[in-house]
C-alpha cells in the first residue's frame, strides 16, 4: 500500500529518533511523497511540546499543497 499524495511527518528529537529511524525506509515506501521534519528537543506530543513549530509546518504544507493543486488544475485545463 501507498499513498499518493503529499504527506508530513514529523519526528522527535535525537533521543526518540534512534528508536524509530528504522521505520524511515517503511514510511518512504508507504509515502513516496512524504517528507521527514525533524523537531529538535521535542517528543512524541509535538504539537505540545513545539505549537509554534508544528504550526509553521502545517502552514508551509497547505501552501505547498495548495501551490501543487493549483498548479495540477491549471495543467489539466
Amino acid at each position: 500500500m501507498s499513498v499518493d499524495g503529499p504527506t508530513p511527518f514529523g519526528q522527535p528529537g535525537l533521543r526518540a529518533a534512534l528508536a524509530a529511524r528504522h521505520f524511515l525506509p517503511l514510511f518512504a515506501e508507504a509515502f513516496p511523497r512524504g517528507r521527514i521534519v525533524e523537531l529538535p528537543g521535542v517528543g512524541h506530543c509535538s504539537p505540545e511540546d513545539a505549537p509554534d513549530a508544528v504550526g509553521d509546518l502545517v502552514q508551509r504544507f497547505l501552501a505547498e499543497t495548495k501551490t501543487e493543486a493549483e498548479a495540477e488544475t491549471r495543467g489539466a485545463a
